[in-house]
């Protein structure tokens, strides 16, 4: 739906940032609070290699 109104491409991810997963809150949980590392790295890092696919790709 957000993609068509902009018309422009729309990914939303959901990244684990928990050690624990089953106990982890849910994302609007006051308590919600990922580990910042590992979760920053890799997040940005599937971030720059989808970027990177995307900006590659003939469209």
């Amino acid at each position: 739906i957000v993609a068509n109104a902009f018309k422009t491409p729309y990914a939303y991810w959901g990244l684990g940032g928990f050690a624990d997963m089953q106990n982890a809150p849910g994302n609007h949980n006051p308590a919600f609070a990922p580990d910042l590392q590992p979760t920053l790295n890799r997040g940005l890092a599937a971030a720059v290699v989808a970027a990177c696919a995307w900006l590659a790709s003939e469209k």
